[in-house]
């Protein structure tokens, strides 16, 4: 199996115009970079026109990676950019009332970013159907800087620094937006979550 010093060889060759080079990294990260777009976005055909916009810029601009990070983090943040005009526009849709399941002050009253991680496991979550398109719904209608912290930390399984590095935001931002968007997963998908582990009972 290929390994991250494959990865290294292949951006070398990339950056000298191998486009077989190129497209081996698009083959590894493109099915990360497809899931994280749809999830941000929430509709296929616009997340298919800008995951082909990702690796068109990516290879454009490969020159400018200089290995300081992952490269999935690179391409991770030229995904987001991308996706940051779909998110603004989607900024006022939300049907959910989020200003009160997110407060300002949600880390007062002695709650720590440890207790309100206290949830489902999001992986386990997907693996039920039922449950995993009532999560999909319900993290779409998260406000935008919300849903692609959680998307990225808790879905895509980033570490807080990378997504710290992709996103732009310093680490404490981005452990606030992931506990709080943790909070409100929470608590709209808790009455789901005890339906199905309520057991069930005969007459």
């Amino acid at each position: 199996m290929s390994n991250r010093a494959d990865e290294g060889r292949w951006v070398r060759e990339a950056r000298s115009g191998d486009l077989g080079a190129f497209w081996k990294l698009v083959e590894r990260h493109g099915p990360m970079v497809r899931r994280l777009l749809q999830r941000l976005v929430g509709d296929r055909d616009r997340a298919d026109d800008l995951f082909s916009e990702t690796f068109m810029r990516a290879s454009d601009r490969i020159d400018q990676f200089r290995g300081e990070s992952k490269f999935s983090t690179w391409l991770t943040a030229i995904a987001i950019n991308l996706a940051k005009n779909e998110l603004k526009l989607e900024k006022r849709r939300s049907t959910l009332p989020w200003e009160n399941v997110i407060p300002d002050e949600a880390h007062r009253h002695g709650k720590t970013h440890a207790d309100l991680a206290e949830w489902a496991d999001p992986h386990t979550i997907l693996e039920q159907k039922e449950l995993a398109e009532l999560m999909e719904r319900v993290v779409r209608q998260l406000p935008p800087k919300y849903r692609v912290v959680f998307v990225l930390r808790d879905v895509e399984g980033l570490s807080t620094e990378e997504t710290a590095e992709a996103l732009g935001l310093s680490i404490t931002a981005v452990k606030s937006r992931a506990a709080r968007a943790r909070l409100a997963l929470r608590k709209s998908l808790a009455p789901a979550l005890s339906t199905k582990a309520r057991p069930v009972t005969r007459a």
